[in-house]
């Protein structure tokens, strides 16, 4: 596999790990409010989708 290829699945991958983390952060702790888990979904997920498609963009599809 070519080096830019490689290196574009590489950040899926990590967008990947973020979103289970976002995942995780959901349903493990519980005692914080929702608000919280709230922003940082707003803020966290538009940056993760940012990241797959100029990742995609990289891979050239």
């Amino acid at each position: 596999m070519s080096e830019p290829k490689q290196e574009a699945l590489d950040k899926i991958e990590a967008a990947i790990d973020r979103l289970d983390n976002y995942v995780a952060s959901l349903t493990a702790f519980t005692t914080l409010p929702d608000s919280i888990h709230v922003s940082a979904l707003r803020e966290g997920l538009p940056e993760v989708a940012a990241e797959l498609r100029a990742a995609l963009q990289e891979a050239g599809r």
